[in-house]
């Protein structure tokens, strides 16, 4: 999955925001890939490459715009709860770690 928005935030976690439009849905790749982020960051940037829990990174992810109900069941199917945010005046959903 290619990360729409991935930024560093203090030099020690990445945020990873996927950007969907109008009333659109993740694909099932996007869920997984989003779900195993939040999970345990197990998601790499690069096909092969180093994932972010290898570095000892557990990312925070989030989901702008698209159909929120529609995704929120989809992530709820993953076994990941999602809570509403914000990112500056955009509504967003923001995955939340299992415990």
């Amino acid at each position: 999955m290619v990360s729409d928005i991935v930024f560093n935030k203090n030099g020690t976690m990445e945020v990873i925001i996927e950007v969907k439009s109008g009333e659109a849905r993740l694909s099932n790749a996007q869920v997984k890939a989003l779900a195993a982020a939040a999970r345990n960051g197990q998601v790499s940037f690069t096909k092969g490459g180093p994932t972010l829990a290898s570095k000892g990174v557990l990312p925070e992810v989030l989901v702008i715009g698209g159909n929120s109900e529609a995704i929120r069941r989809q992530l709820l199917r993953e076994g990941i709860n999602v809570v509403p945010d914000s990112v500056g005046k955009h509504r967003a959903l923001r995955l939340l770690r299992p415990s």
